[in-house]
């Protein structure tokens, strides 16, 4: 599905998603999920879009405002599927385990989903994020790691191939998961476990 939007709206929107009104933003967020919603898209030129999205996930103080910007990039995610732009999917990805450390569930909850659909749409591949992966392991947050691990849990079991989760991106997960077994905060190393459980039956025990 294609969709004309007129540059004078474009403007607007644009101008809206700056606002120093948080309510203002939101709207202007969810006007662009009403207008997406999850069909399937042509490739279009979303890539000013996909920066104000960015800059929102980064900077963004107000939840519902957050919130509906993970949504949003999933609502994307789900229309251009394998057409998403991979570096900016990416880079998204990459904003996305930032935001894990969110204390509102209706932030963590909308950034779970989105990265749920970057995943499952093939926007991104697991074994190109070792090194992400890892430097978001490392966070100081307990909550980034836990939730990054039940995400890992997830890919697992949907979505991931044995054929590709191999060599130095097979061992540099595995290594983080083992890793977060010894995590000082239980519900941490409850996640690790889970998704190595996963894994190994995703790759097998000789693989691991």
């Amino acid at each position: 599905m294609k969709f004309e939007v007129d540059e004078g709206v474009m403007k607007d929107w644009f101008v809206a998603v700056e606002s120093k009104k948080w309510n203002v933003r939101k709207d202007a967020l969810n006007a662009a999920l009403e207008v997406i919603g999850t069909a399937r898209l042509t490739p279009l030129p979303l890539g000013d879009v996909l920066a104000r999205l960015r800059k929102i996930l980064a900077k963004d103080v107000n939840v519902n405002v957050v919130a509906h910007a993970a949504k949003l990039v999933g609502s994307i995610a789900a229309g251009l599927r394998k057409n998403f732009p991979p570096s900016a999917a990416k880079a998204l990805t990459v904003d996305l385990f930032g935001r894990l450390k969110d204390k509102n569930r209706l932030v963590t909850d909308a950034v779970s989903n989105a990265l749920d659909v970057l995943h499952g749409r093939r926007c991104i591949h697991i074994h190109e994020f070792g090194e992400e992966i890892a430097t978001a392991a490392e966070s100081k947050v307990p909550k980034v790691r836990s939730e990054l691990f039940r995400w890992l849990d997830r890919c697992f079991r949907v979505g991931t191939s044995a054929a590709h989760l191999k060599g130095a991106a097979l061992k540099t997960i595995g290594t983080v998961l083992v890793t977060g077994t010894e995590d000082s905060a239980p519900e941490v190393r409850d996640a690790a476990v889970g998704a190595i459980a996963s894994l190994q039956v995703l790759v097998g025990e000789r693989s691991m």
